[in-house]
Order: structure tokens, then sequence, then C-alpha cells
């Protein structure tokens, strides 16, 4: 079987999408089983992880007339998107929001956590959120957060939750040890600045996943 190797941006569903497959199909190979154990329901990948990709099903035949014209349609799959807003880490609540995708649009308002739920293709890349009612807007990159047991993961997470401004390099600088342990005592963990299973089941929590 094939194999094929992450890049930043790329998540389950668009990869199955562009090589023909299902997602299920190819995380519930035997020859992943190590990345299911490293990445979970494989929600979030990280560059450089390697799949082994499944064949795709056989493709089906048409029927075309000569000298007519001839019409396909094609449905891209849909994923749902999950968000949860925060301001001073206190959830935006009941807050209207509107998302603009390359071409998608929808609408709604935050729960009483501060999420948004949506459904995109999986196709999509970026996305713009507009909180109308506070003047703002977020440019919003879809796939492209690494896992939490990461350091580019573990530094966008932290960055979210407004105790890191660093880069995003992936490098574990003084600067990402001092908001790791920030974090850290903030959930009573040992302030070891190290990405430990409790400290990176931590960050999934605070930021949703």
């Amino acid at each position: 079987m094939p194999l094929y190797v992450v890049r930043q941006g790329d998540h389950l569903a668009a990869i199955a999408h562009r090589l023909g497959v299902t997602p299920e199909s190819i995380w519930g190979t035997q020859e992943n089983a190590d990345l299911r154990e490293r990445r979970g329901d494989g929600a979030v990948l990280h560059p450089g992880d390697v799949l082994v990709v499944p064949a795709p099903p056989p493709a089906r035949s048409a029927s075309l007339r000569l000298g007519s014209s001839n019409s396909f349609r094609v449905e891209v799959p849909k994923r749902r998107v999950s968000i949860r807003l925060t301001r001073g880490g206190e959830a935006i609540a009941n807050e209207p929001w509107r998302v603009e995708a390359e071409g998608q649009r929808a609408e709604g308002t935050t729960d009483g956590d501060g999420k948004v739920e949506l459904d995109l293709r999986v196709t999509t890349r970026r996305a713009r959120l507009f909180l109308d009612g506070r003047g703002e807007a977020h440019d919003l990159d879809v796939g492209a957060l690494d896992p939490a047991s990461e350091p580019s993961g573990a530094q966008a997470r932290l960055a979210h939750l407004g105790l890191y401004r660093g880069p995003l390099d992936g490098v574990m600088s003084a600067a990402t040890l001092t908001a790791l342990r920030a974090f850290q005592s903030s959930r009573g963990l040992p302030q070891t600045g190290a990405l430990d299973e409790g400290t990176v089941a931590a960050l999934e929590e605070a930021y949703g996943c």
C-alpha cells in the first residue's frame, strides 16, 4: 500500500478525499496502528507523520452520448469544525458570529461555553470569523493545528490561551518553557516545563482538542 507523508495544513478527512478513500479506511488500517496510538482519533496530525493508504475502490464507469452535453456533479464532503472563544480565560458566551470560508457562509450564536460549531468542506484551508457585535474579525487556518504533544502544537495552544507570544517554531525556547510552566501552575500540575502525559491532556482539555 502507498505511503503518504503529512504536510502542514493536512488533516485526515482532506487527505482521504484527495486520495479517493474514506478517513475510516485510512485510520483503521492495521499498518497505521502505531500512529493511531500516538494521535488518538486522527483529528490532529503532525507534519512528517506517515500514513499507509489503502487502495481506493474501483472507479465507476459512466455512459456518454456523442454529440451531446454530459453533466456530472461531485459532492465535496464536509466535516464539523468546533471553535471555543474566550477572552481573559472567560468564555465569550451567547455572542452572535458569522464565518466566511471560500464561498461558504454560516452564522449563529456561541453557546454558554463560547463554542462555535459549523460544517466546512474538507478542502477548506482558510476561513474568517466575524464577531460583529465586538467589531472583531479573526483569520482561521483550518487543519493547521499540530498535536499538543508536539512543541509547535503546545506553543499554538499556549498562544491562544494568552500565555505565549513567541513564534510557533517548535523550539522549546525559554519563552516556551516559561509559558508551559505557567500553564502547569494554573492547572495544579508539577512545573516541569515538560510535555508529559498530564500536561498534554490538560492542554487538550483547556483548548478543546
